[in-house]
């Protein structure tokens, strides 16, 4: 009875996102969006697979025996690929917004002097120099750490769910 507008939602995401400093700009929104966009279909996954299909074992008519004893399995992959799509637009959300903050803070201290070199993207998002520390290199680690554990998540949970029990297979799998 008492929903909330979807107008007040975005109100309430605009706000939050000035508060922490990144006004969105055309530079770094689909990123930004594509992110947390796939986070939420990953959490929207988990608590469907965690708390409703527990309850509710129920598959459509049209389903077949083995897709129903392989859905929890395709859960888990679909919640993968969620959380991997997310760590992606991550990693480029957050070089747009470091670009945005260097490019600003250069524009400071340059008053005046050497306005026309502009501050390149390519050299934020690919610095010549290692890059250990910040933002950008947690993301990309966060990317390479994902895609580094794929392949023996990702079959250890069919292989199980194939061999065993696709049940069991999703629960380890979500954990």
């Amino acid at each position: 009875a008492g929903a909330i507008p979807d107008s007040v939602h975005i109100q309430l995401i605009a706000a939050v996102l000035r508060m922490s400093g990144y006004i969105i700009r055309t530079e770094g929104i689909l990123p930004t969006y594509a992110c947390l966009g796939f986070v939420l279909l990953f959490l929207a996954l988990i608590i469907n697979e965690v708390f409703v299909s527990a309850e509710a074992e129920e598959a459509p008519p049209t389903a077949s025996p083995l897709q129903r004893h392989l859905r929890p399995a395709v859960a888990v992959t679909i919640g993968w690929c969620a959380l991997y799509y997310s760590f992606l637009q991550g990693q480029a959300a957050a070089a747009f917004w470091i670009h945005k903050k260097r490019r600003e803070a250069g524009n400071k201290e340059k008053a005046g002097h050497d306005k026309d070199k502009a501050l390149e993207f390519a050299s934020v998002k690919y610095p010549g120099r290692p890059n250990t520390q910040g933002l950008i290199f947690v993301m990309d680690r966060s990317v390479g750490n994902l895609l580094e554990q794929t392949p023996p998540f990702l079959v250890a949970v069919w292989l199980h769910a194939l061999a065993a029990s696709p049940n069991e297979a999703a629960f380890f799998g979500w954990i």
